[in-house]
C-alpha cells in the first residue's frame, strides 16, 4: 500500500514534465528594411498538440508599413473561413482551418508583404490569437509569441 501510495505520487508529480509544449508562433522577418522596400514576414507556426484552426488579428504600425500582400501559397491551413483583409488600418485579421491538425516545426500559417514608409522600429503583434486543437472538441491552446521588429 505504501509503495502504490509512493508510485502514485512520483508519477503526478512527473506528469507534467511530460507534458507537450506551447505552441510558439514566430515570425521569419529581415532585422533591418530600407525606407522605400518592400519586404516579406512569414508568420509560423511551431507545435507538438495538433492544431486544426485559427482566428487572428496581426497589428501593424501604419506610419511605417503599408501592407501590400498576403501569400497563403504553402500554408499549413487549407481553407479559409475569412480571408486575410486589411479592411481595419493597420491590421491583417483572418480565419482558417486545415482538414488534418498540423503538428511539426515552423509550419507557414502565411505570408505578408510590406513596403516600409519611414525609418524606425516597427513591431508586429496579435491583436487577438486563437488557436485550437484538432482534438474534435475546438479545445482553445494556449499559444506562446515570439515578438519582432525591424
Amino acid at each position: 500500500m505504501l509503495l502504490s501510495s509512493i508510485l502514485s505520487l512520483f508519477f503526478l508529480l512527473a506528469a507534467p514534465l511530460h507534458a507537450a509544449a506551447l505552441p510558439t508562433v514566430t515570425f521569419d522577418a529581415p532585422s533591418e528594411v530600407q525606407t522605400g522596400s518592400s519586404f516579406v514576414v512569414r508568420v509560423l507556426l511551431s507545435s507538438e498538440t495538433p492544431v486544426n484552426a485559427v482566428e487572428a488579428s496581426l497589428a501593424y504600425p501604419t506610419t511605417l508599413l503599408e501592407h501590400v500582400s498576403v501569400d497563403r501559397a504553402g500554408s499549413i491551413f487549407d481553407f479559409w473561413r475569412e480571408e486575410p483583409d486589411v479592411s481595419v488600418p493597420g491590421v491583417v485579421a483572418f480565419e482558417a482551418g486545415a482538414r488534418h491538425g498540423f503538428s511539426g516545426e515552423r509550419g507557414k500559417a502565411l505570408a505578408l508583404e510590406f513596403r516600409a514608409l519611414g525609418s524606425g522600429t516597427a513591431s508586429l503583434s496579435f491583436e487577438e490569437l486563437s488557436l485550437y486543437a484538432a482534438d474534435g472538441h475546438a479545445t482553445l491552446v494556449e499559444a506562446v509569441v515570439v515578438p519582432t521588429s525591424f
